[in-house]
């Protein structure tokens, strides 16, 4: 027994040094960017770079306003949320409690591998698919609409495992009570406190928040910077 807590104890200080690592690395990689920049937006004026509404950096008179691109971020990111949050909570409630096992297989199997697929893909493929197939252009649709693909296995994992966490028992406590298989999953009556939407909740709006830090980074990565361009 104290072997084994020693061993847990052993591997949790290892595995809490490596993550003391990583956010070191990133605060470092942090500081280095903001020293290095200190100059550059000295000379231009923070005002200037923060709510300057334009970017033209080869110009003769450069010019370095990033507004457009902290709108475009922000508006971006909330369009990919308004459409893929409710399609991927919807999906992943679908899976859990409705699909049967050879649909789900099928669907997991697409969603994994969605998830493995570079960013870099993800943005490629909604310049062929939303800007020229279906002639949206370089719009605040298209990239929200690439976000949405690129981001939805998140959604739908996160979800997806917030709902194994319900006991078995809530659910069969529901359907005990006279609730039927739909009620149980999405509405909470008054006396029914155990049901299953309401004990995830808070692990669901995890991932809500993870996802949303998610688009805001691939949406700085692949659109930010064609802007640029």
């Amino acid at each position: 027994m104290k072997k084994n807590r020693l061993f847990e104890n052993i591997v949790h200080g290892i595995f809490l040094i490596l993550g003391l690592i990583t956010v070191g690395c990133v605060l470092l990689i942090t500081v280095y960017l903001i020293i290095s920049g200190i100059p550059a937006i000295r000379e231009i004026g923070l005002f200037n770079f923060l709510f300057g509404k334009e970017w033209a950096s080869t110009a003769a008179d450069a010019k370095y306003g990033i507004l457009p691109f902290i709108l475009t971020s922000v508006y971006g990111t909330a369009g990919a949320i308004l459409i893929g949050v409710p399609i991927g909570f919807f999906t992943a409630v679908y899976l859990s409690k409705v699909a049967n096992k050879k649909i789900r297989a099928i669907i997991e199997a697409a969603v994994n591998l969605l998830a493995g697929i570079p960013s870099v893909v993800y943005g490629l493929v909604g310049m062929l698919i939303f800007v020229q197939f279906f002639s949206l252009g370089t719009s605040l649709i298209a990239g929200s609409f690439t976000l949405v693909i690129m981001t939805l296995p998140t959604v739908i994992r996160t979800t997806q495992e917030s709902l194994k966490t319900v006991p078995n028992g809530y659910r069969e406590g529901s359907l005990a009570l006279g609730a039927g298989k739909w009620y149980m999953i999405s509405r909470r009556g008054k006396k029914m406190e155990m049901l299953q939407l309401k004990y995830f909740k808070t692990v669901a709006e995890m991932g809500k928040i993870f996802a949303f830090g998610l688009r805001i980074w691939m949406y700085s990565q692949h659109f930010s910077k064609s802007k640029s361009k």
